[in-house]
């Protein structure tokens, strides 16, 4: 890494140990829970109810089983990732067509990027997940051998973070056909992400199935989401608390005795209405 660069990482990461001692920051909503969950599988629990998704809390998990399960251990734990985020943004500017001033500037901007280092001081999944995107990323770039079944199977722990990102092998898709490859080759690469990543999920699939004795998700906190920004009386997309939404769903008798799955699925009709 020039010279440049290891100054530009060094004053983010800096800046980043500062914004975590200076904002001392509490664990409160998702964030609680994350944190709750972490400390429950550190002690060798089970891994969540399928309310959310708990790939954060699962690697936390074992952070906080090997360092103790306090704030410190995470935060510092984000800012290690926070590093390994700069060394391989670094990597994949390198394979950029970019001048030397532009990729200086994008580097430059990455490290200050104020979401960078305002999580670093918050519980949640964010730095994990740019991690993992930026992982797939530099192994896209460089010449690694079977690089698509390790894109696979990264791609299923990113859905472990965000659900959504099981979808990543149509961007390989996409970005591919754009860059002007071969249909085959392109279909061929996209196919064994998508196979690899669904393989490599089903796991976790299968145990939630189980636990709810019907087809289940990597969570079920989808429906909530959409509730709660998308219902009939929010007119600006922000949070309100689901059981002020006039003849709510999570009043009824219905909703109140279905297990998560269903929960989930209700929610998401009542959300569409």
């Amino acid at each position: 890494m020039e010279k440049y660069y290891r100054k530009a990482a060094l004053f983010g990461i800096l800046m980043s140990i500062l914004w975590v001692l200076l904002v001392n920051t509490q664990p409160f909503s998702d964030f609680a829970y994350y944190d709750g969950l972490a400390r429950q599988i550190a002690a060798g629990g089970p891994w969540g109810d399928t309310y959310t998704s708990v790939g954060y809390p699962v690697v936390l998990g074992l952070v906080y089983r090997i360092f103790g399960s306090s704030l410190a251990a995470a935060k510092i734990f984000n800012l290690t990732l926070t590093f390994v985020n700069y060394v391989l943004f670094y990597k994949i500017l390198k394979k950029a067509d970019l001048s030397e001033k532009r990729r200086k500037f994008t580097y430059g901007l990455f490290v200050v990027f104020p979401s960078n280092i305002f999580y670093n001081s918050i519980l949640a999944g964010e730095i994990l997940f740019t991690a993992i995107l930026l992982l797939i990323t530099f192994l896209y770039f460089y010449d690694v051998k079977h690089k698509y079944i390790l894109i696979g199977v990264l791609t299923a722990a990113g859905a472990m973070v965000k659900p959504f990102f099981l979808g990543f092998f149509l961007l390989v898709f996409i970005v591919e056909l754009c860059f002007k490859m071969k249909f085959s080759a392109v279909l061929k690469h996209s196919i064994i992400v998508f196979i690899i990543s669904a393989v490599a999920i089903s796991p976790w699939l299968y145990r939630n199935t189980r636990l709810l004795g019907q087809f289940t998700f990597i969570s079920n906190n989808g429906g909530i989401v959409l509730y709660v920004n998308n219902n009939s009386q929010n007119r600006y997309g922000l949070w309100m608390d689901a059981r002020n939404v006039r003849n709510s769903v999570v009043k009824k008798t219905e909703y109140i005795n279905a297990n998560a799955t269903d929960k989930n699925k209700m929610l998401s009709r009542a959300a569409r209405k």
